[in-house]
C-alpha cells in the first residue's frame, strides 16, 4: 500500500517466520495489527475461524474488529465497483464470519475454550465468572472456612505444617498470607519448590545471591544519589595529575571490580578506606570548594557502603547458616498449607461453577497442556495467532501462547507486539523478561521494530530519546513523522519554590536525611497531629501551580495545537491531562482546579473505599445490625445522615447503657440543649423505623430509604467534591444491588464485606460526576492513559515518594522461590535482643531483587507517561526547600525518576548534560508567594537567586492559606473520635 511505511510494510507482509514486532510508543501498532489480519484473508486465504487475535482490553478488541469490519467492508465496496462476483462473494463471507471472529482479550478467549472443552476440564459449561470483588469475597471465605479444617480435622501433612506456622505467625497473619499465595498461585512451581531439600533451597538462593551483587552495584550506581555523586566526582579528580587523579583511578578501579561477580569479600572494605581524602596534600587541591565538596561527597559515599555491606558480605551466608535453612523449611511450611488450600478451593469451584480470572488462565493452560488431542486440534484449526501488547504477558499465558502454536512457534503462526519500554504492569504479574525471550527466539527476519512515531511533534520525541536512552535497555530511538511546529519549545520544566524556611521545612530536612541514612521515612506527606505533612504542603502549592498553568494555556488567543490538523487552533480544555503515578493525593489537584475554577473530569481514581461517604454507610448499616456497637452508631449519628453535635453525643455516651441506651431515654436526654433533643428524638426514631425494615426490605431498597429519610444526598451536595460524593453514593447502592442479586450477602454479610473492602482497600474506581467526552481537562493514572494520546500532558507530583516492598509474611518469588519475612512481634524487638526463629537474609535478598525490578518499571512508566504526549509536556515538582545562592542542583525529592531527570539534564538551566543532544527545555519557577503572577522563565539560564530583575511586574496576589481545607483530610470512620479525649 502506497501510505505505510517501509516498517510497516515489512511487518504486514513478511511470512515464513513467525514475528515479534517492537513497535514503539505513538508508532500505529494497532494499524499493524489490523492491516496484518486483513493480509492473512486477503493473501493467505485464511478465514476468521482460523485466526485468533488477542488484545489487552475489550476496549482495544472493540476498537481492533471495528477497524477490520471497514477494511473488510472497503474491499467488499470494491469488488462490487469492479464488477468482481467471486471477490464480492468471498469479501461479504467474510464480512459475515467476522461477528463470530475470535477478536477478544485472553480471558474471553479462555472462557470460551474451557466453555467449548468443558467435560474435559471438569467444569460445567454455564459456570460463572466472578468479577474482582466477587472473587476476592469467595476466596476469603473459602480459606477461612478451610483452615480451621484441615487444622482441626485432617490427617494431611499440611495440617502439621499449618500447626509449625502457628507457632510463628498470628492467625489473622496466616489468614493475609495465604490470600496473599493463592494470588501468586503457581502450583506445579510449588510442588517442585516442596520437592527439593531444605539444603538445595539454601544452596539456590547462595547462588542468585552471589549473582545480584554485580546487577546491585550498577543498580546504585544510577540510582543512589551517594554513588552518582562519586560517579560525577571522579572525572573532575582524573583532569589532575596529581594525587586527586590517583584517587579517581583508585576509586574507578575499585568500582569496577565490586561490579564483577567474582569480586573478593575484602573489595568493599579496600573501597571504603580509598573513599577517603586524609593524605592529600593541600597544596593538590586547586580551591576549598573541590576539596570540601569532595570530603562531603565521600562521606556520604562511605555510609552507602555500611549500609549496604551485607549485600557483599558472602561470610553472611555460612554464620547465618543454620537460620537460612529454617527459612528454607517454613517456606515449605508455607507452601505446603497454600498448596491444600489452592486444590480444595479448585475442587469447590468445580462444584459451585465459579471461576475467577485467573482460574480461567491457569484451567486453559491446563486443558490445552495436558490434554495432547485438544492441543493438536486447536494447532489445526488455529492457522494464525496474533498477539497485543505482549510485554504485558505472565508465565502462564507465555505456557500458554506457546501450547497453541506448537513447533510452528517460530516458523510463521505468531505475530506478535509489544514494546518493551511500556511493560508497566509487573504489579499484575507481568515479566517483561518473557517478551525480550520470545523475541530473541525468533529468526533474525523476524524482529522487527516501528519506530516512526506518528503521534507527537519532534521536540517532544528528541526529549523523550534524550532521556531514556542510555537507561532503558535495547532503546531503539523514536523518529518523527511530524515536525515540530514554531520555534516554541514544546517541553517544560515547572519547579515550585516553597517560602523561606519554616517548621514544616526542618521537617521535611529531617525526612530527607532519614532517607539519606538509608531509614524508611515515617510517613510521605501524611498528616502529623493537627497540621500536615510537608509533603502534602508541597503538594498544595505545586497543585495551585499547575492550575494557574492551565488558566494561561487556556487564555491564551494564540492558535498554538496543531496536532495533525493542517491549520493551528487555540487550546482547548479537553486538550490537557493531568497524569498521575498514583491517584493516592489527587484530590489535592482536584481542589485546587475547583478553586481556580476549571472543569475537570477525574477518570477513575482507585481509591473508591476510602471515600468518606462509604465510611458512612457502613456506619449506618453497623449500628442497624447492632446499636450496641458504640463506635459505628457514634459514626452514623455525628455524619450528614443523622447530623447529632459531639457535645451531645459526649452526653449520651455517659448513659450507663452506653450510647445506645442514652439515644433512647428521654428523661436522660433532658441534659441537652433544647434544638438538640429534637435531633436525638429523630435519629433514634429513625435508626428503630430502619430496624424494623432490615428484615423485611431488599438491601438496595433499605440503603435508597435510609438516603430518602436522611436526605442525605443533599447534604452531601454541600460538601467539598459534592457531586463526585454524590456519584459514589450512587455507586455504593450500585454495589449493594449487585451483591444482593448475586444471592450471597444480607445485611450483616453486606456489612461485613465492605468492612472488609474499607480495611484492604482495593483499586476500585471513583464514580464519574460529567460524560468522558466533555470538554474537561481530564486526571487520570499513567496506567489508565496507556494507550491514549493527548495534545497536552502534565506529569504532576514529580518528585513524590514512591512506595515499594512487600508487607506479608511469605510470598511467592518467581526467581527466588517462596521468600518469609520475620513475624511482626520480632521485626519491632531491639537488635540482639532475641535470636530470631529463622534468617531474614533470604527475605532481604528478595527486596533488593524487587528493587532492581521496580526501578527498571519506574522508568518505563515515566517512559508511557512522556510519549503520551503530542504536542507539550510539562513536568512539574515542589522544591523541598528555596534554591540557595550558586547551588547547581535541584532541592527534589529523590525517586527514580527525578534521579533520572538529574543525570540527564541540568534542571535548573533545562540543559541536556549530553553535548552531543544539543537539547535545552524550558524552566519556570514559580514563587509561592507569587502564583498568581506570571512565573520566572530561566530557559536562557539565569538562576532564580541572582536574577531578581527578570521577576514579572505583575503584583502578587498571597497565596490562600488554606485551597481547601475540608479536603485534605483522611476518612474517619467517626469523622472525629467524640471519646478520643
Amino acid at each position: 500500500m502506497s501510505g505505510w511505511t517501509e516498517q510497516q510494510r515489512e511487518a504486514i507482509t513478511r511470512r515464513n517466520t513467525s514475528v515479534v514486532l517492537s513497535a514503539g510508543a505513538g508508532c500505529g501498532k494497532t494499524f499493524v495489527l489490523t492491516q496484518r489480519y486483513v493480509s492473512h484473508l486477503e493473501s493467505d486465504g485464511a478465514t476468521p475461524r482460523q485466526i485468533v487475535a488477542i488484545t489487552f482490553t475489550e476496549r482495544a478488541a472493540r476498537e481492533m474488529r471495528e477497524r477490520i469490519r471497514r477494511e473488510l467492508r472497503q474491499r467488499w465496496q470494491q469488488s462490487w465497483q469492479q464488477n468482481d462476483p467471486q471477490a464480492f462473494a468471498r469479501w461479504q463471507t467474510l464480512l459475515l464470519e467476522l461477528e463470530q471472529a475470535q477478536i477478544t482479550t485472553i480471558h474471553a478467549f479462555c472462557s470460551a475454550l474451557l466453555r467449548r472443552y468443558a467435560i474435559p476440564a471438569g467444569l460445567d459449561p454455564s459456570f460463572t465468572v466472578l468479577d474482582e470483588l466477587q472473587a476476592v469475597t469467595w476466596q476469603q471465605e473459602h480459606i477461612r472456612e478451610t483452615l480451621p479444617r484441615l487444622l482441626l480435622h485432617s490427617q494431611a501433612s499440611a495440617a502439621e505444617s499449618l500447626r509449625q506456622l502457628l507457632h510463628y505467625f498470628s492467625y489473622s497473619e496466616l489468614l493475609r498470607a495465604i490470600e496473599g499465595l493463592l494470588a501468586q498461585e503457581d502450583c506445579p512451581a510449588w510442588e517442585e519448590w516442596l520437592r527439593r531439600s531444605p539444603e538445595e533451597i539454601v544452596e539456590f538462593w547462595r547462588e542468585q545471591a552471589v549473582h545480584l551483587r554485580s546487577l546491585w552495584v550498577r543498580h546504585l550506581r544510577r540510582t543512589d544519589p551517594r554513588w552518582v555523586a562519586v560517579e560525577r566526582l571522579l572525572p573532575r579528580l582524573a583532569v589532575h595529575s596529581n594525587s586527586l587523579g590517583r584517587l579517581a583511578q583508585t576509586l574507578g578501579q575499585l568500582l569496577k571490580e565490586l561490579s564483577q561477580p567474582s569480586a573478593s569479600p575484602d573489595t568493599l572494605d579496600r573501597l571504603r578506606e580509598a573513599a577517603r581524602i586524609q593524605g592529600i596534600p593541600r597544596k593538590d587541591w586547586p580551591d576549598d570548594t573541590l576539596k570540601e565538596q569532595t570530603k562531603t561527597i565521600l562521606a556520604d559515599f562511605r555510609e552507602a557502603l555500611k549500609r549496604d555491606a551485607e549485600t557483599f558480605d558472602s561470610q553472611l551466608w555460612q554464620t547465618e547458616a543454620e537460620g537460612i535453612l529454617q527459612a528454607a523449611r517454613i517456606s515449605q511450611h508455607w507452601l505446603a498449607v497454600a498448596l491444600w488450600v489452592a486444590k480444595d478451593a479448585h475442587r469447590r469451584k468445580s462444584q459451585d461453577d465459579a471461576l475467577s480470572f485467573q482460574d480461567l488462565l491457569l484451567r486453559c493452560r491446563d486443558l490445552v497442556r495436558d490434554h495432547p488431542n485438544i492441543r493438536k486440534e486447536l494447532q489445526d484449526q488455529y492457522r494464525f495467532l496474533l498477539l497485543d501488547e505482549l510485554q504485558d504477558t505472565d508465565p502462564v499465558q507465555m505456557e500458554l501462547i506457546k501450547c497453541l502454536c506448537g513447533d510452528q512457534l517460530t516458523s510463521g503462526k505468531l505475530f506478535a507486539v509489544g514494546d518493551h519500554k511500556q511493560s508497566i504492569y509487573r504489579f499484575r504479574g507481568a515479566e517483561v523478561e518473557l517478551f525480550l525471550q520470545l523475541r530473541q527466539q525468533m529468526p533474525p527476519e523476524g524482529r522487527l521494530d516501528l519506530t516512526r512515531n506518528f503521534r507527537s511533534q519532534a521536540g517532544v520525541l528528541h526529549f523523550v530519546n534524550a532521556l531514556f536512552r542510555q537507561h532503558l535497555s535495547e532503546y531503539v530511538p523514536l523518529e518523527a513523522h511530524r515536525r515540530t511546529e514554531g520555534s516554541e519549545v514544546p517541553v517544560e520544566f515547572l519547579w515550585v519554590v516553597p517560602a523561606v524556611a519554616d517548621q514544616a521545612e526542618g521537617k521535611a530536612e529531617s525526612k530527607e536525611q532519614e532517607e539519606e541514612a538509608g531509614k524508611k521515612p515515617s510517613e510521605e506527606g501524611e498528616e502529623d497531629g493537627e497540621h500536615e505533612g510537608p509533603a502534602r504542603q508541597r503538594r498544595r502549592l505545586e497543585a495551585a501551580a499547575v492550575a494557574q498553568r492551565i488558566q494561561e494555556l487556556l487564555a491564551d488567543p494564540t492558535p498554538r495545537l496543531w496536532g495533525r490538523d493542517t491549520q493551528p487552533r487555540r487550546l482547548r480544555p479537553r486538550d490537557i491531562v493531568l497524569l498521575f503515578r498514583a491517584m493516592t493525593h489527587v484530590d489535592i489537584y482536584e481542589a485546587a482546579l475547583q478553586e481556580a475554577g476549571i472543569d475537570y473530569y477525574l477518570v477513575g481514581g482507585w481509591a473508591f473505599f476510602a471515600q468518606q461517604e462509604i465510611y458512612d454507610i457502613l456506619n449506618v448499616v453497623r449500628a442497624i445490625e447492632n446499636p450496641h456497637d458504640s463506635i459505628p452508631l457514634a459514626g452514623a449519628l455525628r455524619s450528614p445522615l443523622l447530623q447529632v453535635s459531639d457535645d451531645s453525643l459526649a452526653i449520651l455516651a455517659q448513659h450507663r447503657d452506653g450510647l445506645w441506651g442514652g439515644l433512647r431515654d428521654a428523661a436522660w436526654q433532658q441534659q441537652l440543649p433544647a434544638a438538640e433533643q429534637e435531633v436525638v428524638r429523630r435519629a433514634a426514631r429513625l435508626l428503630q423505623q430502619w430496624q424494623r425494615q432490615k428484615d423485611r426490605l431488599p438491601l438496595a431498597r433499605l440503603l435508597g430509604q435510609i438516603v430518602a429519610d436522611t436526605a442525605y444526598d443533599a447534604a452531601l451536595q454541600f460538601e467539598p467534591l459534592g457531586e463526585r460524593k454524590l456519584a459514589n453514593l450512587w455507586k455504593i447502592l450500585d454495589l449493594a444491588r449487585e451483591f444482593e442479586q448475586g444471592g450471597l450477602f444480607g445485611l450483616h454479610e453486606f456489612a461485613d464485606r465492605l468492612q472488609d473492602l474499607i480495611a484492604r482497600q482495593p483499586k476500585e474506581e471513583q464514580a464519574a460526576t460529567v460524560p468522558e467526552e466533555a470538554d474537561v481537562v481530564r486526571l487520570m493514572s499513567i496506567h489508565q492513559a496507556k494507550g491514549l494520546e493527548f495534545p497536552v500532558v502534565f506529569l504532576p507530583d514529580l518528585a513524590g515518594a514512591r512506595r515499594s516492598g512487600w508487607t506479608a509474611p511469605v510470598r511467592w518469588h518467581r526467581t527466588l522461590g517462596c521468600l518469609v519475612q520475620l513475624p511482626s512481634e520480632w521485626k519491632m524487638l531491639p537488635e540482639g535482643q532475641e535470636t530470631l526463629p529463622f534468617s531474614p537474609l533470604p527475605c532481604q535478598l528478595g527486596q533488593k531483587w524487587d528493587a532492581l525490578a521496580d526501578t527498571e518499571e519506574e522508568w518505563r512508566i515515566f517512559y508511557v507517561a512522556c510519549t503520551r504526549a503530542a504536542d507539550r509536556l510539562i513536568l512539574s515538582a515542589a522544591l523541598q526547600r528555596p534554591l540557595e545562592p550558586h547551588e547547581s542542583t535541584l532541592p527534589l525529592q529523590h525517586n527514580p525518576w527525578t534521579l533520572l531527570l538529574e543525570d540527564r539534564f541540568d534542571l535548573i538551566h533545562g540543559v541536556c548534560r549530553d553535548p552531543a543532544e544539543s537539547l535545552q527545555v524550558r524552566v519556570r519557577f514559580v514563587e509561592a508567594r507569587q502564583l498568581t503572577a506570571s512565573p520566572l522563565d530561566i530557559t536562557a539560564g539565569t538562576h532564580p537567586n541572582s536574577a531578581t530583575e527578570a521577576r514579572s511586574e505583575i503584583p502578587a496576589r498571597g497565596m490562600p492559606a488554606e485551597i481547601n481545607p475540608n479536603v485534605a483530610t483522611e476518612p474517619n470512620p467517626l469523622r472525629t473520635d467524640p471519646f478520643a479525649s
